[in-house]
């Protein structure tokens, strides 16, 4: 009767099953020559243990290729690139899962379907064209690349390149067509914005140029920076900066001075006049930032445009403001004429009555005339023709054109010219001046003429504005007040002040309240105290009256002498 009983060996491990089959084979060495009948049995359990064996070493060879296949269908299906293999017409035969998601699919989607499908439109029959164009038969390093774009999904589209090898496989009739996909979107992204960068640069009216910090050697230039120095393009590239800073029409500070500091603050910003190569001048404003480049160290970019046009109209502008300055000096004088004859007849009927005196003197008698009594009277004659001279002298300097340059002046020589001027107005209209200058020393930097003729303005407003209203008090307090770089001057009277929110349009151009003015006075005044870098203003009014206030700037040194 045939047992049920499991054989030992079956439970045996690897070590034990050995040994038994070591003991088996040697009893069955030992029984062979008695030929007991024992020996069919040793043989038989010998062949049970042996194939037991080979059924383990099948059974480790399965596991061992099974986690081999599991490895490397992880390694393909979740490669860094795309994966796919198609027949002749483009059918997918298999792909893995990165390519299915480039093209925005499950893999079961796309297995058994043409690849065309899932290309934009244009790209399908160049695809086809690219598969007929890889020969049968040949190695990886003779492949095929083709640069494609996905189909628009609803979220866009992906650039993708195909690099594509064959293999024929035994016994099939044609060979697969075996494609590696990149994913070249943020490439092909990059190369876009590199190719608009260099369209910017190409066409941009600024120019650019490119420094290195190191050596000031130039690196880089664009067309447009090559143009504005008068350089062939490219020219200037490999030059020093020096190349530059060499055709400067005026002498200060060099570019090479400018971007000289270690931690300059940024960006820096000038202007400077240049010459071309032919001769011809032009106005550069500059700015210069400074990072570090990976291919050149630590450079500056200096950013150029040519502000030629804005001197010519600023140059027009000052030329344009100088004249009706000039015009609005002639109508003040205008305005005080009748009041300055009648201060220039006074001295000269004085000058006569003299004379007429001392020929009087000296005809009287024959006998010698009284020597000091003439002398006398010719040194009040002298007098009264030196203050008429002054006048006229200070009339004439006030209604001058020409340049005009600022030099240090006091603060209240500014002042006195300007009541000198207007003081027969003030004397025929009864109105009382407080000086109040606390730093008589006190100088500034400004062109003195411009300074006065704003004073004169403001004086002469300020008296017609009282006179109109027939203010019985006719009052005007001048006050200097220091503050620090600056100096703040202002002009209060006693008339009947300003009309409320009116006080920025007074400045506008032919804005007045005068029947025969032409609204020029204080918009001209503003313009010449900006352009000493001061500010003008109408004040508040605290206590009755209209005040005006202005600033300029303080001297350098307290100690400057006149130019």
């Amino acid at each position: 009767m045939a047992s049920n009983k499991t054989p030992d060996y079956i439970a045996m491990s690897d070590g034990e099953l050995y040994d038994s089959l070591d003991a088996v084979t040697q009893r069955c060495e030992e029984e062979r020559p008695h030929d007991t009948g024992q020996g069919d049995a040793n043989e038989l359990r010998l062949y049970q243990i042996e194939l037991e064996m080979q059924n383990r070493e099948l059974s480790t060879a399965a596991a061992v290729l099974e986690e081999s296949r599991s490895h490397y269908a992880e390694l393909y299906d979740y490669a860094p690139v795309g994966y796919v293999t198609v027949d002749r017409t483009g059918t997918i035969l298999d792909i893995n899962l990165t390519a299915a998601s480039m093209f925005g699919r499950e893999r079961r989607q796309l297995v058994g379907r043409p690849l065309s499908l899932y290309l934009a439109q244009g790209n399908a029959q160049e695809l086809l064209s690219f598969l007929r164009k890889i020969p049968d038969g040949v190695q990886s390093d003779r492949s095929a690349q083709l640069e494609v774009q996905t189909r628009d999904q609803g979220y866009g589209t992906r650039d993708l390149r195909f690099l594509g090898v064959t293999r024929t496989l035994p016994g099939a009739e044609f060979p697969e067509r075996r494609l590696v996909i990149y994913d070249i979107t943020d490439e092909k992204l990059h190369q876009e914005n590199l190719r608009l960068h260099s369209l910017i640069m190409e066409n941009m009216r600024e120019g650019v140029l490119l420094l290195r910090q190191s050596d000031r050697v130039i690196i880089e230039t664009n067309p447009a920076c090559d143009r504005m120095h008068g350089y062939a393009a490219g020219e200037l590239k490999g030059q020093s900066l020096i190349a530059l800073d060499s055709c400067k029409v005026q002498a200060g500070r060099t570019m090479l001075d400018r971007l000289q500091p270690l931690a300059p603050v940024l960006p820096l910003e000038w202007e400077e006049e240049y010459q071309r190569r032919d001769g011809s001048r032009f106005w550069c404003e500059a700015s210069a930032y400074s990072f570090a480049h990976k291919k050149y160290g630590d450079v500056w970019l200096i950013v150029q445009r040519d502000v030629t046009e804005r001197h010519r109209v600023q140059q027009q502008s000052r030329e344009r403001q100088a004249a009706l300055a000039h015009v609005t000096r002639i109508n003040t004088v205008g305005e005080l004429a009748a009041s300055l004859a009648h201060e220039l007849t006074q001295p000269l009927m004085t000058v006569e009555h003299v004379n007429h005196a001392a020929i009087a003197l000296l005809q009287q008698s024959s006998a010698p005339p009284q020597q000091q009594e003439v002398l006398e009277l010719l040194h009040t004659t002298e007098r009264q023709l030196q203050r008429a001279s002054e006048i006229i002298f200070h009339m004439r300097k006030f209604i001058r054109y020409g340049e005009l340059e600022t030099r240090s002046v006091t603060v209240a020589e500014l002042i006195e010219a300007s009541l000198a001027l207007t003081y027969p107005l003030l004397r025929d209209n009864r109105v009382s001046i407080e000086n109040k200058n606390d730093t008589p020393q006190l100088r500034v930097m400004v062109e003195p003429v411009q300074v006065e003729q704003v004073l004169v303005n403001l004086l002469s407003n300020s008296v017609q504005a009282m006179k109109k209203a027939n203010s019985p008090q006719r009052h005007i307090d001048i006050a200097v007040d220091p503050q620090g770089a600056e100096v703040k001057i202002s002009i209060r009277d006693s008339g009947p002040g300003l009309p409320p929110g009116i006080n920025e349009q007074l400045f506008d151009v032919l804005q007045t309240d005068k029947e025969d003015g032409v609204g020029m006075g204080l918009a001209i005044s503003r313009s010449l105290i900006q352009g000493h870098g001061g500010r003008l203003w109408a004040g508040e009014q605290t206590s009755g009256g209209a005040c005006f206030c202005f600033t300029l700037p303080v001297a350098a040194r307290e100690g400057d002498a006149d130019e």
